[in-house]
This record gives C-alpha cells, structure tokens and sequence, in this order.
C-alpha cells in the first residue's frame, strides 16, 4: 500500500515542483519505537519522491495534539498527516478498539490474522473521514497481568478485574 500511495505521490510532482513539506505530529517521544518507525516512513517518503515530498515529524505532541484527536485533526485538515493510534480513537469510531481487546489477538501471528477481517472496515471507516492508512506498525496486545498465577478460575473467583481502552 505504501508504495502505491508513493507512485501516485511521485506521478502527481512535476520535476520544477517546489518541495511539499508535511507537518506530521505524534505524541510519542522521538527515541519511541512508533516514532523510530514513522522516521523510516518520512525517509523513504523523501528518497522514494526524490525530496519532492518532506515530512516534518513533531514529537511528544509539540504541535498541540492529543492522540485521541488525531483523526479529527486530520480530518478537518489541521494537518495533511497523523499518527493515529486507532485504539485512542473510540471515542470517534468504537470498531477501532476491536484490535486492543484482552485476549483476541495475543500474538504478532493472531493479530495479523485478525487485520486480515478488521483491514477493510478501517478503511471503510477512515475513508469517511477523507483519509487512508499509509502503514501499519504492530502493536502489542492487552492482557491481564498478576502477582500469581491464576490456574483455576473457580478457585480465584473472588479475583476481578476491569479492562478499559
């Protein structure tokens, strides 16, 4: 997908084009493995359009924006470009929490089996919000942690819980 959106970026630049520079802010620190992954992104964003298309990372939320907004700051186009944890954005649309429910997708393996079904409603639904997903970077999954190890559920029925997004 990243190098079809980079054909028509590269096919739609004259070569007299002046430099389109994009802010792209995100609300993890730069040394974050989401923030190495976007800096691979906006480098071979720039190699693949022969520095015809910039993309300026802004760490730790230096331009103001909450994760939980970015896909209405996209949208409504306070920047060309996001970094959109979809889990932080149930607040807009619910299905993006599918993919953070405890237990569904445990692994890299299960979770890539599960963006085989959930993929195209994502783009169903980023699409209504005039956008498209460039890449997406694995997550890992939500789980219950304890001090002990809990072998029988009758045994620890006393032992609750609340999972939240």
């Amino acid at each position: 997908i990243m190098l079809a959106v980079l054909a028509v970026m590269m096919f739609s630049l004259s070569v007299n084009a002046e430099v389109v520079k994009w802010d792209l802010p995100t609300v993890w620190s730069a040394t974050n493995y989401q923030s190495r992954c976007l800096k691979i992104f906006a480098d071979e964003v720039k190699e693949a359009t022969d520095g015809q298309v910039e993309i300026i990372l802004h760490y730790g939320g230096a331009l103001g924006y909450k994760g939980p907004e970015m896909l209405s700051v996209v949208r409504d186009g306070l920047v060309p470009i996001g970094d959109v944890l979809k889990n932080a954005q149930t607040g807009e649309e619910k299905f993006f929490g599918i993919t953070s429910l405890p237990f569904l997708a445990p692994g890299v393996v299960e979770l890539r089996m599960l963006q085989f079904f959930t993929r195209p409603v994502e783009d169903r639904i980023v699409e209504k919000h005039n956008q498209k997903i460039l890449y997406v970077v694995p997550w890992p999954s939500r789980n219950v942690y304890t001090k002990k190890e809990i072998s029988d559920l009758k045994a620890n029925s006393h032992f609750q819980f609340c999972y939240r997004n």
